[in-house]
């Protein structure tokens, strides 16, 4: 198990909060562009490190760096999120 229940709720509940306080960002066609959100956990505790819509999420650029980390290269795919994107 990668995370605790306790750990997992929060998530949840942080999920819940983000959709009750932030309306949905759109882009230029009006689509609703996802939400980029960091997180961590210091002692169980949940934290948030900051939130915010993720405008590049239709480049180009980003889907084929994206997909490319998705993809294999060998029986152990190594790839730099710097090459990637």
């Amino acid at each position: 198990m990668l995370l605790p229940p306790a750990e997992i709720a929060q998530v949840r509940a942080m999920i819940e909060e983000v959709k009750r306080k932030y309306p949905p960002e759109k882009n230029d066609r009006g689509e609703v562009l996802p939400w980029d959100i960091e997180f961590g956990f210091e002692k169980g505790q949940l934290r948030l490190f900051q939130i915010r819509p993720l405008v590049r999420f239709q480049e180009f650029k980003t889907l084929e760096g994206l997909s490319r980390l998705e993809t294999p290269t060998s029986s152990f795919a190594r790839v730099s999120l710097d090459s990637a994107l």
